[in-house]
């Protein structure tokens, strides 16, 4: 797999963080004007798992945000804000 967070047991509080997460790559990639593609190629991971994350069905792990952070040319701080990450 893509270097993906387990899956845990799916509740409301973590189901609201995956979605806000996956809303979050979503607005920011776009601002970029990223595809997924090219956005999964930035962060060395496919197109589907980029698009499982914005869909908030997964969630990668912390050194997959790294590099989306850098991809996207802002901080870890930058990016898990307003997500509880």
């Amino acid at each position: 797999m893509d270097d993906v967070e387990p899956r845990a047991k799916r509740t409301d509080v973590n189901l609201n963080v995956l979605m806000k997460f996956g809303e979050k790559i979503t607005k920011l990639r776009d601002e970029r004007d990223l595809t997924e593609i090219a956005f999964a190629k930035l962060v060395g991971v496919s197109n589907n798992t980029v698009s499982r994350w914005e869909r908030g069905k997964n969630i990668p792990q912390k050194a997959v945000r790294i590099r989306i952070a850098d991809a996207l040319g802002i901080s870890m701080d930058e990016l898990t804000k307003g997500t509880d990450l």
